[in-house]
């Protein structure tokens, strides 16, 4: 079962769009920092700073007044932009209106967290994408204003965060239903549903063209619900996978070590197979050389280990475990390898 503090599909999405935004923020600092004045690059330092911060909020799934923060963290981030925008009339246009986006984001961040302004939450739920909306609109200026063909990734990211934002502010559940139904309701709403547990199944070719085309996100949500699936396996030490998610993506080398210790597990969900044994190896050495391989060998495992487990004819599966009890008790295999072989063979 998922943790009661799993996050859903959409607020995950934000938090990993909010740390590449971060990371493209720093690496753009890192790289013009001899060219940029103080004031601008104090501007890329606390974008990195703010989408870092709201990161961790959104990822630690708190609901409270750090929401709060975050959202005016991004109305102060904006401010200053704009301060600095003035140097053609479209420029300062599309700053104003990330400006104003960024303020709905901050009365859709207050309606969500403090009971007083509860009331209005059904307005915020009608016009969730509305943030959205007008910082696209902002983007699309500020980009066409510059004229550089480089701002239109990290515009296309701003994009995508303030739609996916207003949805998790919104819509706790990420899933765009109703939670408001009239005065009192706030405080004694009823929790959501659970979203159903991942089997560990995913089309191949679709996780490949995943991780290659959605710069690092898809990873991260694989690492995440990949150390949910795996914290089934026995004798093996819970996992938090808000845990090994902010690991992986904040300590330098730490997606190796993870990879790693996830072949060990997923190894050990295997049970005796003779084709898993170097797994953990092989996972190990690419992680270090080939980051990209890990994900696809762990997950065609997975397949194969869920498909593999499909029901049986009872009369051939009854005959099986009959030979491996023989053997049991014949002493050539012993007892945890026929215990092994049995949950193996009853889907366990």
């Amino acid at each position: 079962m998922y943790s009661r503090r799993s996050i859903p599909p959409i607020p995950l999405i934000t938090a990993l769009l909010m740390v590449l935004a971060g990371l493209v923020q720093l690496v753009t600092l890192c790289r013009g920092m001899r060219y940029f004045s103080v004031p601008v690059s104090f501007l890329y330092l606390l974008a990195f700073g703010i989408y870092v911060y709201f990161a961790v909020v959104l990822l630690l799934r708190r609901r409270d007044l750090l929401l709060v923060v975050g959202a005016a963290g991004l109305c102060l981030l904006n401010l200053f932009s704009l301060f600095a925008s003035f140097y053609s009339l479209w420029s300062v246009l599309g700053s104003l209106l990330l400006l104003l986006a960024s303020l709905g984001l901050l009365a859709w961040a207050a309606c969500a967290v403090l009971p007083a302004l509860a009331p209005h939450q059904p307005v915020t739920e009608t016009l969730w994408f509305l943030p959205g909306a007008v910082a696209a609109l902002g983007v699309f200026l500020t980009v066409a204003a510059s004229g550089r063909a480089g701002s239109l990734f990290s515009g296309l990211l701003t994009i995508a965060i303030y739609f996916f934002l207003g949805i998790t502010l919104v819509f706790p559940s990420g899933r765009l239903t109703p939670t408001y139904s009239g005065p009192g309701d706030f405080d004694s709403a009823q929790p959501e549903p659970a979203p159903p547990e991942w089997d560990g199944t995913c089309d191949l070719i679709k996780h490949v063209l995943l991780l290659l085309f959605t710069f690092g996100v898809w990873y991260f949500i694989w690492i995440y619900r990949t150390t949910a699936y795996l914290n089934r396996v026995e004798d093996e030490p819970w996992r938090t996978p808000v845990n090994q998610l902010l690991l992986c993506l904040f300590v330098p080398f730490y997606t190796v070590f993870w990879a790693y210790k996830s072949a060990q597990r997923l190894e050990k969900l295997s049970g005796t197979r003779a084709d898993d044994e170097d797994l953990t190896v092989l996972c190990l050495l690419l992680a270090l050389f080939i980051p990209f391989c890990p994900p696809i060998l762990m997950q065609d495992r997975m397949n194969s280990l869920v498909l593999g487990n499909a029901p049986r004819e009872p009369e051939d599966l009854a005959e099986q475990l009959r030979v491996y009890q023989k053997l049991a008790e014949d002493g050539l295999i012993t007892q945890e390898d026929y215990g092994a072989k049995k949950r193996q063979l009853l889907g366990l």
